[in-house]
């Protein structure tokens, strides 16, 4: 417990990567400050014979009294990690992803940040800001040295869960984010952090160790998002453009965030 609020660690993997998860659960529990529940999510089409697919270190991981495994009936990608706020108590959600060795210190120094930052997204590492300049989505460094929506939130943070914006699970919401923005969480939830004013802050830690070094971002979902089309969008351009039929106000927003990092 930390403030008297759980500890959590959010996790999801694949069947490419999932030889990584067993390790990087027990490399989590050794933190300095070890965390109250580590929850993996799983989608069933992906492991039909459930547990009977996966690693046998992981099958011996999933038996701590800490970890619970999770399988959901269809493949959300990356969103599989945020079905945890649906939990309805206070904590402290970490996500991890499932091929890096973090910090031993790094739950720590982020909760501690988070004493002194209170309500507020926390990346582990130095993010930029995030602006938008006509059809891409664009980050310029260093970030703010203060919280800020302005500041660009990463898949590798801690949130508190009492600041997620819980209407993010409206029907309508989930129907649009399957659609057209089903393998980037960074680009949907930024929109929320945008238009709720979430504010985010770097711990600037180090990017952790590679676990495998087969298959690590070179075949994961990043690599999906970053790859350009023939006409030189990735996908979280095409993203975007569909976002801003929603969020008009948010395209605004962004166009000035340029405006201002540019002086």
């Amino acid at each position: 417990m930390w403030n008297n609020k759980k500890v959590i660690i959010s996790m999801t993997s694949y069947p490419k990567r999932i030889t990584n998860v067993g390790i990087c659960i027990f490399y989590a529990l050794m933190q300095s400050v070890k965390p109250d529940e580590i929850h993996l999510w799983l989608a069933e089409p992906e492991f039909p014979n459930r547990e009977k697919d996966l690693p046998k270190d992981l099958q011996a991981m999933i038996e701590h009294p800490q970890v619970f495994l999770h399988w959901l009936p269809t493949n959300t990608y990356c969103f599989k990690r945020h079905e945890i706020f649906k939990n309805e108590e206070d904590f402290y959600c970490f996500f991890f992803d499932d091929d890096v060795r973090y910090r031993n210190d790094l739950i720590e120094s982020t909760l501690k940040l988070s004493d002194s930052y209170k309500d507020c997204i926390i990346n582990y590492t130095n993010y930029g800001l995030v602006y938008y300049d006509r059809k891409h989505q664009l980050y310029k460094t260093p970030a703010y040295n203060y919280p800020t929506p302005d500041n660009r939130f990463c898949g590798q943070c801690m949130i508190p869960s009492w600041i997620y914006p819980q209407e993010m699970f409206t029907k309508e919401n989930l129907d649009f984010r399957d659609k057209y923005c089903c393998i980037c969480d960074e680009t949907w939830l930024t929109q929320f952090i945008i238009k709720n004013q979430i504010n985010v802050f770097n711990n600037n830690l180090p990017w952790g160790n590679e676990l495998n070094s087969y298959n690590c971002n070179k075949i994961g979902i990043v690599s999906q998002v970053n790859t350009l089309d023939k006409d030189g969008l990735n996908f979280r351009d095409r993203c975007l453009m569909k976002i801003f039929e929603v969020f008009p106000e948010n395209k605004s927003i962004m166009k000035n965030i340029l405006i201002m990092v540019s002086k």
